[in-house]
């Protein structure tokens, strides 16, 4: 009986570490658990696919070899012949005016560009669960000053109603702090279902129920980013560069309709009408076609990829203009949300000192209501534009790393 309890406790001790894991998590914890996400399950299945795709092109540059087997019995008048066969057939490309080659390399370039989108979905994924992680976060850090307003809130309603009924404050100023606690309700309401709603958010995108984050989330960037490298880096601009490069092969490719063919193609075979034939028949065969007039097909096509290459390079162009401009102008928000978190530190101190003076002169009667309620408001707004300012950090540093695929660094 004891044996099987201790067995019992062990198993609810590792049961509770577990939910605690998962219910608590870290930012650590939720990447982990982001692996199964489904837009990232299907961007590697994708490159799997490429890659396949990439491999059987090299399948053109080996021989083909194919074997068959016959039997063949004809019956006529007063005569039943019959005739068997065997026999071995390999043929190899030589040049196919260059289509295989190019084949092997617009395969090549279609995998690149699925390992850059694998990429670009991880950084958008990412993306999305760090920003959700941050409400949560953010959310949590809210509800606590919410309860810390709240609770100043009612401890100056409990003390103006104090004052009201010994005849020292009028019933509006009574009511304008008892509106202020409505207000401080409020807000706690409000922070306590965007909570909620962040919960619900993080835990569909990670596939695992969060309810709450542990650990803090420090805003890291590179102070001097080299934004040429980071763009040529970003997986926009690599599956932008691998679209060129496929137009680019197309438009070489298209020199193949004004060009010859050469197969070389080698066969044995042995037939007879007993079992196993002994006639023995071999063969071997260079060729080669050229298409004299294909009806002017081959022409259009090399229009239309020439035209369609010319249409791609500008298209890459304004594309490396818009993700060149994108990330200076993330770095750049990211700097002045920094910049302003400081402000909104310092106004802080300066709120929360302030309040604390003036607490201190109203109950001495050195300042009136309204200028004792003005600062108490003034240090509550403090309180929460510097949160405010924290998100817009926090979500900032997101943002830019986003801009440039930047995922994994966080």
């Amino acid at each position: 009986m004891l044996k099987k309890t201790s067995i019992a406790l062990i198993l609810l001790f590792f049961s509770a570490s577990f939910s605690q894991k998962v219910n608590c998590a870290t930012w650590e914890d939720v990447v982990e658990l982001a692996k199964n996400n489904d837009s990232l399950v299907s961007a590697a299945k994708q490159l799997d696919s490429a890659e396949w795709s990439y491999k059987k092109t090299w399948t053109n540059f080996f021989p083909q070899v194919s074997a068959s087997a016959g039997y063949t019995e004809v019956f006529v008048p007063e005569d039943q012949p019959k005739a068997y066969s065997l026999g071995l057939n390999v043929s190899q490309s030589l040049f196919k005016g260059f289509q295989n080659y190019n084949s092997l390399r617009t395969s090549y370039a279609a995998y690149q560009s699925a390992l850059a989108n694998l990429k670009k979905t991880q950084a958008q994924v990412y993306y999305d669960i760090r920003s959700t992680f941050i409400e949560l976060y953010i959310a949590q850090e809210n509800i606590s000053l919410s309860n810390k307003i709240l609770s100043r809130l009612k401890d100056n309603s409990r003390m103006i109603k104090l004052r009201y009924d010994s005849g020292r404050e009028d019933k509006g100023n009574l009511l304008s702090t008892l509106a202020s606690q409505k207000d401080g309700e409020y807000s706690l309401a409000t922070a306590k279902r965007s909570y909620l709603l962040a919960q619900l958010k993080l835990s569909q995108l990670v596939s695992q129920e969060i309810k709450t984050t542990d650990g803090t989330l420090p805003i890291s960037y590179e102070k001097d980013p080299d934004f040429n490298k980071l763009t040529e880096n970003s997986p926009s601009y690599l599956i932008a560069k691998y679209q060129l490069e496929t137009s680019d092969i197309a438009a070489q490719n298209s020199w193949g309709g004004f060009l010859p063919s050469v197969s070389l193609s080698w066969s044995e075979s042995k037939s007879g009408e007993e079992w196993p034939p002994s006639d023995v028949s071999k063969r071997w065969s260079l060729n080669m076609s050229y298409s004299l007039f294909p009806g002017g097909s081959n022409i259009a096509d090399k229009f239309i990829n020439d035209l369609n290459l010319d249409k791609v390079k500008r298209d890459f162009e304004s594309e490396k203009k818009n993700l060149r401009y994108n990330i200076e102008s993330a770095y750049s928000s990211l700097k002045n949300a920094l910049d302003n978190l400081e402000v909104k530190r310092a106004q802080l101190e300066a709120a929360n000192e302030r309040a604390n003076i003036a607490d201190a002169k109203y109950q001495n009667g050195l300042i009136t209501f309204d200028d004792w309620n003005r600062i108490t408001n003034d240090g509550i707004s403090a309180q929460r534009n510097y949160l405010n300012a924290k998100k817009s950090a926090l979500e900032g540093s997101a943002a830019w790393k986003n801009s440039y695929g930047g995922w994994e660094i966080w």
